[in-house]
């Protein structure tokens, strides 16, 4: 099993869940790993990086099968990881992903070749079948892609959202409205001005320059961050309300009840890594 190392918990649990079989998650320093992969353990669970450094260990081990979860990590075939996994030689393979491709059909081949490296043929040639062409040499489409799903056919199992609804558990949405602290309010309100003149200009005169555009899109994404925290705009200070408002939800619900629950917290702002050492002095 190659995943992400946030998911190999996970699917030593689900492998036990589901198949009944205890994995062995390999980790710790080179010579650590190369005992592990030498170990006959029938199922082994390694991260991409961990891939990246072992590869000639994990090819003495030959896996019989092998199940590669967010395919998307090497949808660049000039990768590290990419090259590395292609070079694995398993008669079984199975690739999951969750993530759409982007409109750019070497994604697409680069994991395809993962499962099978001559189901779509030479690059060249399916490069050239599908794409389209300006004068100057640049791709501006592509062309018949309904033989390309007929040949994946054979290989491709997929799921959308609507076919697999009836099968998971019923969504629960929860709100839980908090106040803006005054130094929050004050960063909005002095961003949701200059959005409120920009916004009235292209009313007015139905235009607004690059640099314009800029400093609006500049100021609503700073509304948003700051509705988290100021500390999110780099002021130094955290003034916000919304982990206050979380650690008291988590402790009613988990630490008084005393029930073991899971706990995610998603953000698309890297700095919003400053949460988890705030939860972990909390508990």
């Amino acid at each position: 099993m190659i995943c992400p190392a946030s998911l190999k918990h996970q699917w030593a649990q689900e492998l036990q869940r589901f198949a009944g079989r205890a994995a062995l998650i390999v980790g710790g320093n080179k010579s650590r790993r190369a005992a592990q992969y030498a170990n006959n353990h029938p199922c082994k669970i390694v991260t991409y990086d961990a891939l990246r450094m072992d590869l000639p260990l994990i090819q003495g081990w030959a896996p019989d099968a092998l199940i590669v979860d967010e395919a998307q990590r090497v949808k660049n075939w000039n990768t590290q990881a990419a090259r590395a996994l292609k070079r694995l030689d398993s008669r079984f393979v199975a690739v999951l992903t969750g993530t759409p491709l982007e409109n750019r059909l070497e994604e697409l081949l680069s994991i395809v070749q993962v499962v099978d490296r001559h189901r779509l043929g030479p690059t060249w040639r399916f490069l050239d079948q599908h794409r389209i062409y300006d004068d100057s040499g640049h791709v501006v489409g592509y062309r018949n892609l309904q033989t390309i799903s007929a040949t994946l056919a054979p290989i491709l199992i997929r799921r959308r959202k609507a076919d697999v609804l009836s099968q998971l558990p019923e969504r629960s949405d929860k709100f839980y409205w908090v106040p803006l602290t005054p130094e929050q309010r004050a960063i909005h309100e002095e961003n949701a001005e200059t959005v409120v003149r920009l916004n009235s200009k292209w009313r007015r005169y139905g235009y607004l320059s690059d640099k314009e555009f800029q400093i609006l899109r500049a100021c609503l994404q700073t509304m948003r961050m700051v509705c988290n925290s100021t500390w999110l705009i780099g002021r130094g200070r955290d003034y916000g309300n919304k982990v206050p408002e979380m650690l008291e939800v988590l402790w009613t619900r988990c630490c008084k009840t005393r029930r073991p629950r899971w706990c995610c917290s998603a953000s698309g702002w890297a700095r919003t890594n400053w949460c988890p050492p705030r939860l972990r002095r909390a508990a």
